[in-house]
């Protein structure tokens, strides 16, 4: 390891020089395509301006006015009550699979420090989705679960075997609501063809949520928001939301503001970290169960 990149790990927050960054790209040229700006990036930027949080918070059809609508706000006096909303946001994470390494690139077999780097490969890795519903008052509902079922399950079932691990460490997943707690120890576990929601699998999940809402004794209607994702707009969903319209309320946010205004954005890094370290157990756990190594599950 070279004298800088000896100082960068001394000082976590001293950069490397350009120079250093040069080699390094000029080294790995070919397996590292530099990130460019999409179209998609521009939406979102240009949607942050002031014209878009007026819409998003105080038009006709504007959180605040569906609040109001709903009886949970009440702006003459201010009064709110935050257990009569959520927010509902879908999250991606990958099994990797052979040489695979966490995110996009997998060292060769046999390769050094400075050896060849490749992009993972499809058939490397799975799609799996995290679906968390979270409360004004910080209530959090129970997680669903969404998986491809192709390459995780070669040598086990996650069906029939799931992780002794709920909201606090060793609890398991029994259809308990605790306000002491401030958590739902439900847990529905979806199996779709890409690993992503779906209208059925959102369909499922929205009937979970119902369930905790009855539950839990919550004053309907209910608002739930939620991001403009494909499988919103259905004819399945739709009519699940017709037929439930005295209780919830499904409150979908304008297209590429979800990075500014939708809460669960801004917290869902922190859910990565410790996703991570779940799937690391998880896997664990397969492997004494099964005496097998984590690359072989």
């Amino acid at each position: 390891m070279t004298k800088a990149e000896l100082n960068c790990l001394d000082h976590p927050t001293t950069l490397p020089s350009d120079e250093w960054f040069n080699s390094f790209f000029g080294e790995f040229k070919e397996h590292i395509p530099l990130r460019t700006v999409v179209h998609k990036d521009v939406n979102r930027i240009a949607t942050c301006n002031i014209q878009s949080i007026n819409d998003h918070f105080y038009s006709q059809q504007g959180i605040l006015s569906t609040m109001m609508e709903a009886g949970i706000f009440d702006a003459a006096t201010g009064r709110f009550d935050p257990s009569r909303i959520a927010n509902m946001d879908e999250t991606s994470e990958f099994f990797c699979y052979e040489q695979s390494t966490k995110g996009r690139c997998c060292k060769v077999p046999g390769g050094s420090r400075k050896g060849p780097v490749v992009a993972a490969q499809q058939d490397q890795r799975e799609t799996y989705t995290v679906n968390m519903i979270i409360g004004g008052d910080g209530f959090m509902y129970g997680p669903q679960i969404i998986f491809a079922a192709e390459q995780l399950t070669s040598a086990h079932d996650i069906t029939n075997d799931l992780p002794t691990v709920g909201f606090s460490q060793g609890d398991p997943f029994d259809n308990i609501i605790s306000e002491r707690m401030s958590s739902s120890s439900f847990l529905l576990v979806s199996p779709t063809s890409k690993g992503v929601q779906t209208t059925t699998s959102l369909k499922h999940r929205l009937e979970m949520f119902h369930r905790e809402l009855t539950l839990r004794g919550v004053q309907f209607p209910f608002v739930l928001m939620l991001d403009n994702h494909t499988s919103r707009f259905n004819e399945e969903v739709a009519r699940w939301c017709v037929s439930h319209r005295e209780d919830i309320i499904m409150w979908v946010a304008n297209p590429n503001t979800t990075s500014w205004a939708q809460a669960l954005d801004q917290i869902n890094h922190r859910f990565h970290q410790s996703s991570h370290r779940a799937k690391r157990e998880y896997v664990n756990q397969i492997c004494v169960r099964n005496s097998c190594r984590p690359h072989e599950v």
